[in-house]
């Protein structure tokens, strides 16, 4: 891990680095939880009824399906 904007010889400059690492590590982690829940089915029925209609290029509505 690169610290060249730190200076980690003092207790402010590790200070900074470990609150920098702490911001970035809490980005990473909701940026992956949001990715996460939008690939979820959406809990609206006027879209799921939409998505999972009987027509040409839809989705069948079928346990196996969700």
């Amino acid at each position: 891990m690169g610290i060249k904007n730190y200076n980690v010889e003092s207790a402010s400059g590790r200070s900074n680095f470990a609150r920098n690492i702490e911001k970035q590590y809490y980005q990473r982690t909701d940026n992956q939880r949001d990715a996460i829940i939008s690939k979820r089915v959406p809990d609206n029925n006027s879209t799921t009824g939409h998505i999972f209609r009987e027509a040409e290029e839809h989705i069948p509505n079928t346990p196996k399906n969700f």
